[in-house]
């Protein structure tokens, strides 16, 4: 199956925990890119590369710290809400079987 994959290359683009709702606190994290997956135009995952941040006071802003990591947001039914949030994906996000069906 042939899947369009786009990257999205952010500068200083930074979230806060997203992590909190599962009961995992990694704290202000900076995005580095977002990778989108699709079948014909259908959306069906998107995997952020992300890494943990400290505050500089040299600098006053956030900044990068430690091993960069990836999670993912899935669609899984296929109305797009991105329901599942996956902690230690591959590096291709499960396919949905909603998008193994889009022709």
């Amino acid at each position: 199956m042939e899947v369009t994959v786009v990257n999205y290359l952010l500068d200083h683009a930074f979230t806060d925990e997203p992590f909190n709702l599962i009961g995992v606190n990694y704290g202000k994290l900076k995005l580095s890119t977002v990778r989108q997956f699709s079948k014909d135009d259908k959306v069906f995952a998107y995997l952020i590369f992300a890494q943990r941040t400290t505050f500089s006071e040299t600098t006053r802003s956030y900044e990068g710290k430690g091993t960069i990591f990836f999670f993912a947001f899935v669609d899984r039914d296929g109305v797009a809400n991105f329901e599942s949030l996956i902690t230690n994906p591959q590096s291709n996000p499960i396919v949905p079987d909603w998008i193994t069906k889009v022709r």
